[in-house]
Formats: C-alpha cells, structure tokens, sequence
C-alpha cells in the first residue's frame, strides 16, 4: 500500500504494506475481500500510498 518515489519502486513492484484495515473478531469474519488500489496510485502526481478497500458482508436492515 506504499510505494518509495525515490527508487522507483512503485514501477519495479517493490512496495509495503503499511496500511491496514482493522475490525472486531466478529466483524472480521464478515469481510468477503479485501484490495489494495493500485490503479489510485497511477495518476499525475499521486500519494505514496494507495488506498486499502475491504468488503464485508453485513446485512444493514438487521442492525
């Protein structure tokens, strides 16, 4: 989720995973998918870091 500007290394496939997505043991069993947006990162003078997504399943209407 992070990418060095000085070596490159976004280019080279050399970044960190820096960023994270943090929940409840309940709520963690409802996270379907998870990414990390590289596609955020290839734009004109972009952050250092990309944005981390998660997908839970949670039913709204039951809350």
């Amino acid at each position: 989720s992070y990418w060095d500007y000085r070596n490159g290394d976004f280019h080279k496939r050399r970044g960190l995973r820096i960023d994270y997505l943090l929940s409840s043991r309940a709520h963690a069993d409802l996270c379907r998918a998870d990414l990390i947006d590289r596609n955020a990162r290839k734009g004109t003078k972009p952050s250092d870091h990309a944005p981390v997504l998660g997908l839970f399943d949670v039913d709204v209407a039951g809350a």
